[in-house]
């Protein structure tokens, strides 16, 4: 949370502008685009003769269509000189939240409409969200930033020729598919300009051009924003004219008749010059703010007037509020027409990386994966092979574990991958292959180290099933924990028992075979599942003096500290339980994934209790092996035979704390083999048998689209604090944009506002102190 607080008479004050300015250049652009390309004269001919055909379908059969909401892939390219303008990702939100509110009739003061206007309001029905798959099929957050020295569009607004934040080489960002995504560039422009964005009929021609590109001082909410445009809605009109809307008034203002042109849509009025706000109503001092039923008149339109309240006019953003039927019914016959492959794309949605799509893949069936130095992703398979994925492309390694099953695989501290494996033979007999492997170098599949039964390894045995990195540990060797089970050696199948290993050392043995706690008298055992933290180690021994046990470590020492079983657990453990996968949390409790019956849960003071609500765990379910992980915030994700299974650190005590995510959610299979955090991008990577793929870890049981803030104007002069001095009737809150008109005493211990603007003339005195709170965080 980002918290500014003035003192004093320490406010931002914001001039008006004096007189109109070209906001939108829009036509101009796609001027100067034909003028480099006259062969887009054609496509645009093209083009229309399409959207007239579809237009032509019929009213009645189009409305029907607009109960089908179309979803806009969106990806911002941030291009910027100055650090403040290189906008966090909340920030980015509120823009997205204000398009999706005003192109879908959410939008709070829709009520300003003037009577005479309201039966003609249309709903869009589209949902903008940002991107999920980048271009080369991998995770995104559907943003990308680039610093640039190069002078913001020198040549502008007088003419439109420097468009190089879309170029790499001009020192921009280069548009992604724009036949799937909507390109949205955000930089700095010059003169008053605030945004322009290509038609439809440029796509075909010229798709690394097409998209919107807007004014860092017309973007989103937030404190930079200039008076006219501090609501986010220059991005709605923008968009707009993406989806061949044309500015209300036709743009023939420089004609002799200002009234001979159209802007193609029934139910607009005429409207002969551009509603700039000014001059200002009565009672709206500040901004042109138009009263609701303010009526300006042009071309003969009526006594209604213009439609000044609409979001293709130049009336300041809080004026602008309604897209009409018409309006709408244009824009999205657009998909029709040019744009189909955008709403079909599933961009908005994470990548599936599937052996249909990867050409290295010989299967899906994944069991383990993680993700070491450099963001590097290595998954295992059931004797299929190890892979490694770079961020681009998919290797196999088609070495030492190819063929072999891979049970588990985990990061270290400096990004070095362990891998646990079995041998190549199904049933008991794992001699032929096994043990631990170590890329010191977590991002090549060269430099391997291969640690095995051996005398100078020092594992107990080659059936290596889990691992368990301390990585509070601070040595130049990892601290390493592998739960081993039996084996049979050939060439007779000698049985040798498994059990625990605990390493790394620089010597030989590079492991040391823990035996405390373990009974040496059951050869065909071993231990199956560890886990834990830096204080204890939890290691599941199935056969243990005659019972399932998990038995207890001292992380530092290796000394065996107790074992709980059905007996010490208040049975939360079951007498024949087995314990599938150990995870610690933030808070040191103990999850133990079974299979059967959810998790058995021990707190930090080693407490029992077991998890099983029913829809989170369903009968017949089990969690997988290895396939519990956490992140720093106290979210556990777990993988099971039914689901993902995600906890939200609010409570274990209440069902609400969990959720089950299944194939209907978007998984490639309900089977969740195994889990890893990608804390770059803050998204977990979950691995199926059908497959892999990448959800926002942060957004699965909440929304991360925030509302838009709320805003609040004065209407008189008066104290923060007395509700009559706002034009809501409430005292602002963090949740709102404040616009000091008036002269007006700030005198509570603390006013809170979202962000705050007090409009040169205006007279503020702050006795105490305001805190701006602009983030999407609001406690």
């Amino acid at each position: 949370m980002t918290k500014i607080i003035l003192h004093l008479i320490c406010i931002v004050l914001i001039a008006l502008p004096l007189q109109a300015q070209k906001e939108c250049s829009t036509v101009e652009y796609n001027r100067f685009l034909l003028s480099k390309n006259p062969a887009l004269a054609n496509a645009t001919a093209t083009f229309e003769r399409k959207m007239a055909w579809q237009l032509s379908k019929g009213r009645s059969q189009l409305i029907l269509d607009l109960t089908d909401q179309y979803t806009i892939p969106v990806v911002f390219h941030i291009v910027y000189k100055n650090d403040y303008d290189s906008f966090p990702e909340s920030i980015l939100k509120i823009q997205l939240a204000r398009l999706n509110e005003d192109y879908n009739n959410l939008n709070s003061d829709q009520y300003k409409v003037p009577l005479a206007f309201t039966n003609r309001i249309g709903k869009m029905n589209l949902k903008f969200v940002l991107a999920k798959t980048d271009p080369n099929g991998n995770p995104t957050n559907g943003y990308e930033y680039k610093k640039t020295n190069k002078e913001y569009n020198e040549s502008l607004p007088n003419n439109i020729t420097d468009d190089f934040m879309k170029y790499d080489y001009l020192e921009g960002l280069k548009a992604w598919d724009a036949q799937v995504y909507l390109n949205i560039w955000v930089c700095k422009l010059k003169d008053g300009l605030n945004g322009f964005a290509t038609w439809p009929a440029n796509l075909a021609s010229n798709p690394e051009l097409d998209g919107v590109v807007i004014s860092t001082t017309a973007f989103s909410i937030h404190p930079g924003t200039n008076p006219h445009t501090n609501y986010g809605r220059t991005l709605c009109h923008e968009v707009g004219h993406w989806l061949d809307l044309r500015h209300i008034w036709a743009d023939d203002e420089n004609e002799i008749d200002k009234c001979s042109e159209d802007d193609l849509v029934d139910d607009t009025p005429k409207q002969g010059t551009p509603n700039y706000g000014n001059p200002p109503i009565a009672g709206f001092p500040f901004f042109g703010l138009y009263a609701p039923n303010h009526i300006e008149k042009s071309c003969n339109n009526g006594t209604a007037g213009d439609m000044w309240m609409n979001y293709m006019d130049y009336t300041p953003n809080l004026n602008r509020i309604m897209f009409t039927q018409g309006q709408v019914i244009r824009a999205r016959a657009v998909f029709s027409a040019i744009r189909s492959d955008i709403i079909n794309s599933n961009k908005h949605l994470p990548p599936i990386h599937e052996n249909l799509s990867i050409p290295a893949f010989t299967s899906n069936d994944f069991t383990s994966i993680a993700v070491g130095k450099n963001r590097i992703m290595w998954a295992g398979t059931n004797r299929q092979g190890l892979y490694k994925f770079d961020g681009t492309n998919w290797a196999i390694s088609n070495g030492a574990l190819d063929g072999y099953r891979i049970n588990h695989i985990l990061a270290d501290k400096n990004g070095g991958i362990w891998i646990a494996q079995q041998g190549s033979l199904a049933g008991g007999a794992y001699a032929a292959g096994g043990g631990v492997h170590y890329y010191p170098d977590g991002s090549v599949f060269t430099g391997r180290r291969y640690f095995s039964d051996a005398v100078a390894s020092g594992l107990p045995s080659r059936s290596a099933r889990s691992l368990f990195i301390d990585t509070a540990f601070m040595s130049s060797e990892p601290r390493v924990w592998v739960s081993t089970m039996n084996q049979l050696d050939p060439p007779n199948d000698d049985p040798k028992r498994g059990g625990i290993g605990l390493g790394l050392s620089a010597a030989t043995p590079n492991f040391l075979s823990i035996t405390a706690g373990l009974d040496g008298s059951v050869i065909n055992s071993g231990t199956y599942t560890v886990g834990g933290n830096n204080e204890q180690i939890f290691v599941f021994a199935p056969a243990n003096f005659g019972k399932s046990q998990m038995l207890v470590y001292n992380a530092d020492n290796g000394t065996i500290i107790t074992s709980f079983d059905n007996t010490n657990t208040g049975a939360v453990l079951a007498a024949n339980f087995f314990a599938r996968a150990v995870y610690s949390d933030l808070y040191k409790n103990k999850w133990v994934g079974l299979d059967v019956g959810g998790i058995a849960l021990a707190n930090s003071n080693n407490q029992w209790q077991s998890i099983n609500y029913p829809g989170i765990f369903p009968n017949g379910s089990s969690v997988n092996n290895n396939a519990i992980a956490g992140d720093r915030n106290g979210n556990v994700f777990i993988g099971t035979t039914a689901g993902l299974v995600m906890y939200n650190g609010t409570g274990i005590n209440s069902a609400n704390a969990f959720r089950l995510f299944t194939m209907a959610d978007g998984l490639p299979s309900n089977n969740v083999t195994a889990l890893a955090v990608d804390t770059n991008l803050r998204k977990i990577v979950i691995a199926t048998d059908n497959g892999i793929t990448y959800w926002d870890k942060d957004c699965l049981m909440k929304s991360c689209e925030p509302k838009v803030p709320a805003l609040a104007s004065t209407t008189k002069n008066g104290n923060w604090s007395d509700p009559t001095v706002w034009n809501t009737g409430v005292v602002p809150d963090c949740n709102t944009i404040v616009m000091i008109y008036h002269t007006l005493v700030i005198d509570p211990a603390e006013a809170v506002c979202h962000s705050l603007f007090a409009v040169k003339g205006s007279a503020t005195t702050i006795q105490k102190k305001v805190t701006i709170i602009d983030s999407k965080n609001c406690n």
